[in-house]
């Protein structure tokens, strides 16, 4: 197995952590990125956490032992190859040293450890513990796709054996070739319905959070609420209603057409086989060979199995502990008990051309494509695209290079180096993606952060709730977010609007109705 091109640059003697983050990042944008499976969008969140695994000596970049040692991990690539047989072991290290802190201790016990008689903050517990999840999930995918890489490789060896011996027919050698080409087309078009049908399950579930929230205002609706705004919350769950029908009949589609390829591809493997044992018969001195090659396969069949077993199980044990982080105290100390309820969410507009004509003249370097993300994330996160975009004027001008020398931060949320991390990147990756590319992690902050302040995916957020997310997210459903002789008040006593001696979510909004286009 030959080292990858991309691989060859990425695993570079000298390379820095945040060296390394930013050439994995270039190498995305390419088309060599399908060369190894490192490169997934899957995998982008461990980047960082890979690194650290083969820094062994902590010096921060690496040497050529580091290299080499990485390249022996696994000795049937060659030895002294860089492949993704070495990347393997490492993702397996890297699972292991994530959950080394869970594997003796209940959730209680490793929340006292980091928090309670540690030095991390509540927030940053539950932060940490989502990207662990993050990464362990991306683990799961990364094994699983390059065992049938591999698996794919084997099959490929024994079709050339077949096709190269002497003593078969031309006719029969068509015949084998158009089956295994028949076969790996099958694949390849029941891997894209299982794409779709993600996708699908996405949708199903982000219409089923809106049933459920306009449900909830409908049932809370009084004497006092305007009949027309009640009309329209209901006409608008009667479409998400109709959405979600649509959705299913779709998904059960796409679920039958793929279960109709996986039978065909059974069925056609099975004919392969038959061949290729026909095929072992007329020519003796494939049996061997082949015998060998499918004794490979059973045993990377029976690695993947295993591996992937004690990842969902790691999985678990990291969900376990996040679960308990969230019903815990937030970092002052005190239990969030407040219940959240939006104020200005009803008539979000999800129409990237009527935002650009809001903010063009604000912002006029911003490309269609970007106004296009941030109404589809803010779809998704359940805000306002207008008031993501004055969050982002008001942290940054709207423009992804813009930094803060003094604490480090930097781009479109200011971004802080912890806050980087911990979404598997730097604040130096970040300074040199587009506006575009930054977005992704804007969505995945305020995902992340909207999670650990207790909200539902399907809660709408109103704009002070909005930034109370960027700004304090472990106060996020409380009005009054940070008082006087706090450090959080200390560090942005700007943001108390009213002078009060407190900042609350109101304060945030109207600092953000000052920004709006």
């Amino acid at each position: 197995m030959a080292e990858s091109n991309s691989l060859e640059q990425l695993f570079k003697v000298g390379m820095s952590r945040e060296q390394f983050i930013d050439k994995y990042t270039e190498l995305q944008q390419t088309s060599e990125k399908k060369e190894s499976s490192i490169f997934s969008d899957k995998i982008s969140g461990s980047i960082g956490q890979i690194f650290d695994m083969l820094n062994t000596d902590g010096n921060e970049t690496l040497d050529e032992n580091e290299l080499l040692a990485l390249k022996a991990l696994d000795n049937s690539d060659g030895g002294n190859v860089l492949s993704d047989s070495d990347l393997n072991v490492i993702y397996d290290k890297l699972s292991k040293k994530i959950t080394e802190d869970f594997d003796n201790n209940t959730p209680q016990q490793s929340y006292d450890k980091a928090v309670t008689n540690g030095e991390q903050s509540t927030g940053d517990y539950i932060q940490t513990l989502s990207s662990d999840i993050d990464t362990i999930e991306a683990l799961i995918y990364a094994r699983e796709d390059s065992s049938q890489s591999k698996l794919d490789e084997y099959q490929t060896k024994i079709d050339d054996l077949v096709m190269k011996s002497s003593k078969l027919s031309n006719e029969f050698k068509a015949g084998y070739k158009d089956l295994s080409s028949k076969i790996k087309k099958m694949k390849k078009d029941a891997d894209k319905i299982s794409t779709q049908m993600k996708d699908k399950e996405n949708q199903i579930d982000e219409v089923q959070n809106n049933i459920q929230s306009i449900q909830s205002e409908l049932q809370s609706a009084d004497e006092s609420t305007n009949p027309d705004d009640v009309s329209k919350k209901q006409n608008e769950l009667e479409k998400y209603k109709n959405n979600y029908s649509d959705y299913q009949s779709s998904y059960q589609e796409l679920s039958s057409k793929r279960t109709s390829i996986l039978t065909s591809i059974s069925n056609e493997t099975t004919s392969l086989s038959t061949m290729s044992k026909t095929a072992q018969t007329k020519d003796l001195s494939l049996k061997t060979k082949i015998d060998d090659i499918k004794t490979k396969m059973n045993v990377e069949r029976e690695s993947a199995k295993s591996d992937i077993t004690t990842y969902q199980a790691q999985l678990q044990k990291l969900q376990a502990a996040q679960s308990y982080a969230l019903n815990q105290v937030n970092p002052s100390g005190d239990v969030i008990t407040d219940d959240y309820s939006d104020e200005d969410t009803a008539n979000f507009n999800y129409d990237a051309k009527a935002l650009k004509s809001k903010w063009n003249k604000k912002a006029p370097w911003l490309s269609d494509a970007f106004y296009s993300k941030t109404t589809a994330i803010s779809q998704r996160l359940g805000c306002d695209p207008n008031d993501l975009m004055a969050v982002m004027y008001s942290e940054s001008g709207l423009k992804s290079t813009a930094g803060n020398k003094n604490g480090g931060a930097t781009g479109l949320i200011q971004f802080l180096p912890s806050t980087a991390k911990s979404l598997g990147t730097t604040t130096s990756a970040l300074r040199k993606m587009s506006a575009e590319q930054q977005l992704s992690y804007v969505e995945k902050c305020i995902a992340g952060t909207k999670k650990m302040a207790g909200f539902k995916s399907g809660d709408k957020l109103d704009t002070g709730t909005l930034y109370s997310l960027v700004f304090l997210p472990a106060f996020a459903k409380r009005e009054v977010l940070t008082s006087k002789g706090s450090k959080y008040y200390a560090a942005n006593a700007g943001l108390d609007t009213n002078h009060d001696g407190q900042i609350t979510k109101s304060d945030l909004r109207k600092r953000l109705q000052k920004f709006k286009a």
